[in-house]
């Protein structure tokens, strides 16, 4: 729901170039499941809205590489 684009297009921008494909991406969406969003692009994660805090922080401290947030 961005004004300009969507999260799908910023994540397959963000993939596709050379110096911010490493970049960990975790979607969030009400919208899609995570098989239809790893269809359209390729994040790191998925979560579906609405979603639970813990399991949120503990999903981006797994892309951070560290133990917990």
């Amino acid at each position: 729901m961005l004004p300009d684009g969507n999260g799908i297009d910023v994540c397959c921008k963000l993939k596709a170039d050379k110096s911010t494909g490493d970049i960990p991406i975790v979607m969030m969406s009400a919208n899609y499941n995570a098989s239809q969003m790893s269809a359209l692009c390729s994040a790191d994660d998925f979560i579906s809205k609405p979603f639970d805090i813990t399991d949120f922080t503990r999903r981006v401290a797994i892309q951070l590489g560290l133990d917990e947030l």
